[in-house]
């Protein structure tokens, strides 16, 4: 059931992972078994299926969880490429909920499995220098991150032939949409929206309406920053309800963040609250600090105005 509704997202993608959310408790309770009895090639499988769905969903410590002791399996077995990947995903967790001490936990944990995956299939190569490029430019040093995104550029350009057709649009995909998050990092907003725009277009060919989402998502928040209210405003419409039914949890609480800063601007306090309390309770669940305490004040600068 895992590996036919799990794996990597696509389309309405909880169309699939509705049916693992239904079975959450009893795939939890099936890792626990396989920790207690020294299982590892089922967990291994398991941990791929279910990485996405827990992802998306979430479930944060799930999937935390099911990667530190897997981890430690893996070193013990001298599976380094599997290895590679799992830190590659706690890392990706890390880095997303921000701060200086998650940065470096999350560099740490991606310059092993860059270490380690030199020999590995090229597809989860390319994934990790992805993610340690897109690192770098949370840190704002773009001169790291351009030679890793150049590096990404070379690696995909040599596997030529080694990746399949939908994995390679993937990586491509990827690779523009965390590009172009170098551009706004840099407040380069006009080459943002270039890359952004360029990633949904390239969705269509594979169906990834995730991605599309994220890049329209991304869209939103440089017209809220340029003052373009109302086209903010029509894409947060269209694309909100997308999120909603498809329970991308992190991704919710940014369209929420999104509105919460639109009414502000439009001097809607009150609405503004609403949407930031709403943002402000998932952040807090993802443990992602930074972006609670950014809530946080907005609700004091809502409330501020009603008083």
């Amino acid at each position: 059931m895992a590996e036919n509704k799990g794996g990597e997202d696509k389309g309405e993608w909880h169309e699939n992972y509705d049916e693992l959310n239904n079975e959450r408790i009893t795939l939890k309770e099936v890792f626990a078994w396989c920790k207690a009895h020294s299982k590892y090639e089922e967990p291994r499988q398991l941990w791929r299926a279910l990485s996405r769905f827990a992802y998306l969903y979430g479930y944060w410590t799930d999937r935390t969880e099911w990667s530190d002791w897997l981890m430690e399996a893996a070193y013990q077995r001298g599976d380094q490429d599997f290895l590679a990947e799992l830190k590659s995903a706690y890392a990706w967790l890390t880095l997303l909920r921000e701060g200086s001490q998650n940065l470096q936990k999350a560099e740490k944990l991606l310059l092993s499995a860059y270490n380690l995956s030199k020999n590995a299939d090229p597809h989860l190569r390319n994934t990790i220098i992805i993610n340690l490029a897109t690192l770098y430019s949370r840190k704002k040093d773009f001169r790291k991150s351009e030679n890793y995104f150049r590096e990404s550029m070379q690696c995909r350009s040599r596997s030529k032939g080694e990746i399949d057709n939908f994995r390679n649009t993937r990586l491509e995909i990827r690779f523009l949409f965390y590009y172009g998050e170098d551009f706004y990092r840099r407040k380069d907003y006009v080459r943002a929206k270039k890359l952004y725009n360029q990633v949904i277009k390239k969705t269509k060919y594979i169906n990834w309406l995730r991605l599309k989402v994220k890049a329209y998502e991304r869209l939103a928040r440089i017209a809220i920053l340029e003052n373009h209210l109302e086209d903010a405003e029509d894409i947060l419409n269209t694309w909100y309800p997308v999120t909603n039914r498809n329970h991308d949890y992190r991704r919710l609480a940014f369209f929420e963040r999104n509105y919460a800063d639109l009414e502000f601007r439009k001097g809607n306090y009150k609405l503004s609250k609403r949407w930031a309390l709403q943002a402000l309770d998932k952040f807090k669940d993802l443990r992602m600090l930074i972006r609670s305490n950014r809530m946080e004040y907005l609700i004091e600068r809502c409330n501020a105005h009603i008083n």
